[in-house]
């Protein structure tokens, strides 16, 4: 495989209206234009690149990068709740590489260290 997991870089860029949760009746949202926002919590590969694109991994062979956005959002009331996204990303697979992907994740927290590679 090699540097097969060059096709693992995804770039994930936002659209023009960034990434927003939008909450009934409460307005929690955050939209992020570029990723150079502090408010993101990076971990493994991910990094910010100059051009204000997220890159998560790069070509290390089973390398993975998390985003998070460092604040809670609060799920737990007794009132149901909905939120969308849109986001744009990017996956430049290299010839004869498979696994590529990208999860959009609502967790409790940023440990991850439960889930597989």
């Amino acid at each position: 495989m090699g540097v097969a997991l060059r096709s693992l870089i995804v770039y994930v860029m936002i659209c023009t209206y960034g990434v927003s949760l939008m909450f009934a009746q409460d307005e929690d949202q955050f939209v992020f234009y570029d990723f150079s926002n502090p408010n993101l919590s990076l971990d493994g590969m991910a990094t910010n690149l100059s051009n204000g694109l997220l890159q998560l991994t790069n070509n290390t062979t089973q390398s993975t990068g998390h985003a998070f956005y460092k604040f809670p959002v609060e799920f737990s009331t007794t009132r149901s709740l909905s939120f969308s996204t849109e986001f744009a990303f990017a996956i430049i697979p290299e010839a004869g590489s498979r696994g590529q992907g990208m999860a959009f994740v609502v967790s409790p927290n940023r440990d991850l260290s439960y889930a597989g590679p």
